[in-house]
């Protein structure tokens, strides 16, 4: 059996090259270079966030949830 031009190894049917039927996408910087992240400025928080994790660690989902609506709600 012989093969097609579009099954040879390293074609594609829309010629591209990289076989996913667009124009490279996924390779182009926009879509790969992110913005810096913000820092966080824990002291505008209010609360600790190590303490409150902790606290929290072994709190059930409604204690947790609770906490949350309290202190964000």
């Amino acid at each position: 059996m012989e093969l097609s031009a579009t099954q040879l190894p390293g074609t594609t049917r829309n010629g591209n090259g990289n076989g996913n039927g667009r124009k490279g996408i996924l390779h182009e910087a926009s879509a790969t270079e992110h913005a810096a992240l913000p820092t966080a400025d824990l002291d505008s928080l209010g609360f600790d966030p190590e303490k409150v994790a902790a606290d929290l660690e072994d709190a059930s989902a409604e204690e947790a949830l609770g906490w949350a609506l309290e202190t964000f709600g």
